[in-house]
């Protein structure tokens, strides 16, 4: 592997999309960076339309102004972490609830089960229960 890097073929990649991408009309860069946005409200989470809408923002801009790239990035990342550090927060409380939940269940399950066993307990020591039995 030698001869072969991967930065300078990776690079003219990147800058045969970049040509592509600048013959594009602005409406069909609009549209296509709008696809990812519907799709995130269809996932029916505030967090994932949220991140949808700062990477598509990063993109477009990224498009639009490509020298101010480093600003653009530096800005999205600072504010796609705020959106992680949302998402975990969010995640984490759901986690909470579900397991308070869980534990509510399980409790009535037991004093569920506790309630047919005296039930049943009951109905065996009865005269009556132990006539039918025979």
């Amino acid at each position: 592997m030698g001869d072969w890097q991967l930065v300078p073929v990776l690079q003219s990649y990147l800058d045969q999309w970049a040509a592509l991408l600048s013959g594009l009309p602005e409406g069909i860069i609009f549209a296509a960076l709008l696809l990812p946005i519907a799709l995130g409200v269809l996932s029916k989470r505030v967090i994932v339309p949220l991140a949808c809408v700062l990477l598509a923002a990063i993109a477009f801009c990224a498009i639009i102004a490509p020298t101010s790239i480093a600003a653009t990035l530096a800005t999205g990342a600072y504010f796609g972490s705020l959106i992680v550090a949302v998402a975990g927060m969010v995640g984490r409380r759901r986690a909470g609830a579900l397991q308070a939940e869980l534990a509510n269940l399980r409790r009535d399950l037991n004093s569920l089960l506790s309630a047919e066993e005296r039930n049943y307990l009951t109905k065996l020591r009865s005269p009556t229960g132990q006539q039918k039995e025979r």
